[in-house]
């Protein structure tokens, strides 16, 4: 079972009703601040990368030390929505010549004209497998609705009292 930071945990608000002592509070603390972008990166997969950055920052939970995970995610959306591209293009379906057994003959009809199906575009089935990898960089990096559904930020600004909390406060501090 993967273990998650105490800061996740403590942004989870401890659904799991752990013992306090089951929470590690000497736990290694990144060091925050913008990771930097690897130089090789496609413009798309730049763009994920900035955008991903933006968002962790906004989530208070960007660490330079993501580098690696940051860099992953964004390189596999990149492959995977040039692989859309192209299967938007292709089709879903393609024409493909129908072979015999062996695999390598083709079949051809009384006119010597090669057999053809309809069959399933290859580039689906590596499409689906570059998804799955981005839903799991998703996940670890807390970009998924259901990851984020998980965390409660508390906010910094001071809440405002209620006008029964203020006068149950006036009434402690006066005796």
């Amino acid at each position: 079972m993967n273990k998650k930071p105490v800061k996740l945990k403590i942004l989870e608000g401890n659904p799991g009703h752990e013992a306090k002592a089951n929470i590690n509070f000497d736990e290694p603390v990144p060091e925050t601040g913008d990771p930097t972008a690897p130089k090789y990166l496609t413009p798309r997969a730049l763009t994920v990368w900035q955008d991903t950055c933006h968002h962790l920052k906004c989530m208070s939970i960007l660490a330079k030390c993501d580098e690696i995970i940051i860099e992953a995610f964004a390189r596999t959306v990149d492959r995977w929505q040039t692989l859309e591209r192209e299967i938007n293009a292709e089709g879903q379906f393609i024409v493909t010549p129908m072979r015999e057994r062996d695999g390598k003959t083709l079949l051809r009809d009384i006119d010597d004209n090669i057999i053809t199906i309809l069959a399933e575009n290859p580039r689906l089935k590596e499409s689906r497998l570059l998804l799955g990898q981005v839903r799991v960089f998703a996940v670890e990096l807390g970009l998924s609705p259901s990851s984020r559904a998980k965390l409660s930020v508390t906010s910094n600004k001071p809440q405002k009292k209620s006008k029964m909390e203020e006068l149950l406060s006036r009434g402690r501090n006066a005796g």
